[in-house]
């Protein structure tokens, strides 16, 4: 009996680490408890240094009663970009696991730009992406306003993972009002040599999240566009050139929704959300299995008949 039970706690050992090991999915033994805290400071458990902890961003409760708890990963009181884990639960016990997490043990957090220099590279960068679509045709770059200043850890390839890790700051700059489209816009500097590694339009993004019931299965989840309360569009431009859905039988538009829980009550609906659904979840697996980043890739659209 002593054989077996240490068998399976070295196996268990091994799959918890192997959250930080290049799989993104980890399952778990029936039974193991789970605290839904704000901060977890115990991520020795997917072999993390005691200066790692999660901090939760948001959590999902699905139809059948499960839920489903997302944390960003930070290291020495800084966010790792791209760090993130969802912690999945069934009636009060954990049964998996899924995101990346990155060990940053020994690495060098050294800035060696200032804030002010990287400022005045990121809002060139921030009047480069108006004339390129953000509301260039509307707002000034002089109209942008700096709201706010990050000081963050990313990795070489981001937003794909992989490469070494450096401090980056992060700018936030917003602007709207009058005919102009609203701009909510972050633009990421390296720290260390003053580059810059992307830019990333808040209102386009996935922090936004809609639910709906797809035609092969219920309460599904995906990003969608929020320009403003109870507006809610099936467009994703954070992955790739950009997801989104079409309306044909509505000159073309994109369908929109007032209370983001997508229903199903036109037929043909059903079947798009599954479309957009599955766009999504495929360009994650690209960026995931194979470091593919697919902004070099045209747009998806998923036409709704």
């Amino acid at each position: 009996m002593k054989f077996h039970l240490c068998l399976l706690s070295s196996l268990f050992a091994v799959g918890l680490l192997a959250q930080t090991d290049g799989k993104n999915y980890t399952a778990y033994p029936a039974g193991e408890p789970f605290k839904n805290v704000d901060v977890i400071t115990a991520a020795s458990i997917f072999g993390l240094a005691v200066d790692h902890q999660l901090r939760k961003q948001y959590e999902i409760s699905g139809s059948d009663d499960r839920l489903h708890v997302k944390y960003h990963q930070y290291y020495q009181d800084l966010r790792v970009m791209g760090g993130t884990v969802v912690y999945h639960v069934n009636d009060g016990s954990l049964y998996a696991t899924t995101g990346r997490l990155s060990r940053l043990e020994g690495t060098d957090l050294t800035t060696r730009i200032s804030r002010a220099q990287g400022e005045r590279l990121a809002r060139l960068r921030a009047g480069m992406e108006l004339l390129a679509g953000h509301g260039g045709s509307f707002v000034r770059p002089s109209q942008l306003k700096l709201t706010d200043i990050d000081l963050v850890i990313i990795n070489q390839r981001f937003p794909v993972r992989g490469g070494d890790h450096f401090p980056a700051y992060v700018y936030n700059f917003t602007a709207g009002g009058g005919r102009g489209f609203p701009v909510d816009l972050d633009v990421i500097v390296n720290a260390r040599n003053g580059r810059v590694v992307v830019a990333v339009s808040n209102i386009h993004a996935e922090a936004t999240v809609g639910t709906g019931d797809g035609l092969y299965n219920r309460n599904i989840t995906f990003p969608v566009d929020s320009l403003a309360p109870d507006h809610y569009e099936l467009y994703d431009e954070s992955r790739g050139q950009g997801i989104f859905a079409y309306d044909l039988s509505n000159f073309e538009t994109v369908p929109r929704d007032e209370d983001n829980h997508w229903s199903s009550d036109r037929e043909g609906d059903a079947a798009m959300l599954n479309g957009y659904h599955a766009s999504v979840k495929f360009h994650d697996f690209l960026a995931e299995r194979f470091n593919r980043n697919s902004r070099l890739v045209a747009s998806v659209r998923i036409n709704d008949l």
